[in-house]
């Protein structure tokens, strides 16, 4: 989803991993996203398995919705059932809804109303 502000043209990809990947559009040929939301932790010398990161979704990130009066606040729904609000100043997860009885394939902030956000 696309968020063109005073930081700039910035781009959140929701992947199977599961993690959200924001990419700096101003940036030519970057090699790597700006900010990885979520997915699985580095893992030590020798994990069999990687660990997910603390508030990471558990599964598919199917959606995402920049808060157009909060650019560092970006909202994403996932096939686990859950909503997260993400703070990307601390690129960490704020805020997880549970209450959804299936997949959450798609998140939008309400144009007008900053506190509306519709799953």
């Amino acid at each position: 989803f696309l968020q063109h502000g005073s930081a700039g043209a910035r781009v959140a990809v929701g992947t199977m991993e599961p993690r959200i990947d924001v990419w700096d559009l101003d940036v030519m040929e970057p090699a790597a996203p700006v900010a990885s939301l979520g997915g699985d932790a580095p893992t030590a010398a020798g994990r069999k398995a990687p660990r997910p990161t603390p508030g990471a979704h558990g599964d598919a990130v199917l959606s995402v919705s920049w808060r157009r009066h909060s650019p560092t606040v970006l909202a994403s729904g996932s096939a686990d059932r859950t909503v997260k609000l993400w703070d990307l100043n601390a690129r960490a997860c704020a805020v997880t809804w549970t209450h959804h009885g299936d997949r959450v394939s798609s998140v939008a902030w309400h144009p007008a109303e900053p506190a509306c956000l519709a799953t």
